[in-house]
């Protein structure tokens, strides 16, 4: 195809106007372009394109150039005096905006687009565009945005009525920003919601770990993970989900994990089986230290009742069972020692000769 020549400055006058009409169509909510414009303005940035490769540069750079221009003088005026609820409000209606305005002149400028992406490593014309929106508007609103969203959210999870359309189309906002590898989204609001979150789970508990019996913490403990996990699913991303719980779960387990044992009635379940022995095991799993102890204590709590004759096989052969198949299972994968109970002038008795004397009985 032969392309008519077109001097760089008449044919970038053209265009900057026609790219400046297309804008403010869009944000009128107008059709924002003709067939014919189409057609005349894909020809001028093909002719051009066909001149030199440093043209393709200076076109590329002057189309930056054009959306920065529109993005300080247009959109961020509407954003930066912004606060709460009235920036997320703003954010959400002009990035939609900002997104249509981005994908029309990136399909007009298609020709300049190829030439970019064949010919250089510069990134295409709409990951450019959302550069720039990033560089000079999301960097000046990033703070507010973030207080925004924690504040509604929290407002959410408290169960108070919010604007349940804004939250959501905020919370997509922030999604589409870290597809596009904007990082301020997982280091800021992520960490951030992380790090709420675990303030708040830490006050609960601080307020119990020393005042009620261990069948009631872990009860509790189990429903405020299990509310947190089912909120959570519903805004944040896999990453940042997997990252609350984690660190949730070690609020609730592990950091005060000698203090429950001690303290919060953990002898007393292993004496009348009022739980899962199992179950407790795979909680504390992931913490060796923890369940180096509580291994200990279980054969401590056997050790006892063999010296006092005291082992009711009738309830406990479940239990047995359960632990005995745990430690074995690991074993392999902890620094757990064999559970032997070595007492001068005494046995050695295991969880294995309890079950074997359960068998001769």
């Amino acid at each position: 195809m032969s392309f008519k020549q077109v001097d760089l400055e008449d044919g970038w006058a053209n265009l900057k106007v026609f790219i400046c009409k297309l804008i403010a169509r869009v944000d009128a909510g107008e059709t924002p372009y003709s067939s014919d414009e189409f057609t005349t303005h894909w020809m001028i940035i093909s002719s051009l394109c066909n001149e030199k490769d440093k043209i393709v540069r200076i076109l590329y750079d002057r189309y930056k150039d054009t959306l920065s221009d529109y993005l300080k003088e247009k959109v961020l005026p509407h954003l930066i005096d912004k606060c709460g609820q009235y920036l997320l409000k703003e954010l959400t209606e002009w990035w939609p905006k900002y997104l249509s305005i981005v994908e029309h002149i990136s399909y007009v400028l298609g020709y300049l687009n190829l030439a970019i992406t064949e010919t250089t490593v510069l990134p295409d014309l709409k990951d450019a565009a959302l550069m720039c929106f990033c560089s000079l508007v999301y960097k000046e609103i990033h703070p507010g945005v973030k207080g925004a969203l924690l504040a509604m959210l929290e407002k959410d999870r408290k169960g108070e009525n919010i604007e349940r359309a804004l939250l959501d189309s905020s919370i997509k906002f922030c999604g589409e920003l870290k597809y596009m590898g904007v990082n301020n989204y997982s280091q800021d609001l992520g960490t951030s919601l992380v790090q709420q979150r675990q303030e708040y789970h830490s006050r609960i508990v601080s307020g119990h770990i020393f005042t009620i019996e261990f069948p009631e913490y872990m009860k509790m403990a189990e429903q405020y993970l299990n509310e947190e996990d089912a909120w959570a699913s519903k805004y944040l991303g896999e990453s940042n989900h997997s990252s609350l719980m984690k660190t949730l779960q070690a609020v609730w387990w592990f950091e005060h994990g000698n203090e429950l044992l001690q303290k919060s009635g953990f002898t007393s379940l292993l004496q009348d089986d009022k739980e899962d022995l199992k179950r407790i095991f795979d909680i504390f799993r992931p913490c060796s230290a923890i369940l180096d102890k509580m291994t200990l204590l279980f054969k401590q709590s056997i050790d006892e009742s063999l010296a006092l004759d005291k082992v009711d096989y009738s309830r406990s052969e479940q239990v047995m069972y359960e632990a005995f198949a745990f430690h074995h299972q690991s074993s392999a994968e902890s620094s757990m020692a064999p559970v032997l109970a070595h007492q001068p002038g005494k046995e050695p008795v295991s969880w294995s000769y309890v079950l074997i004397r359960r068998k001769r009985i």
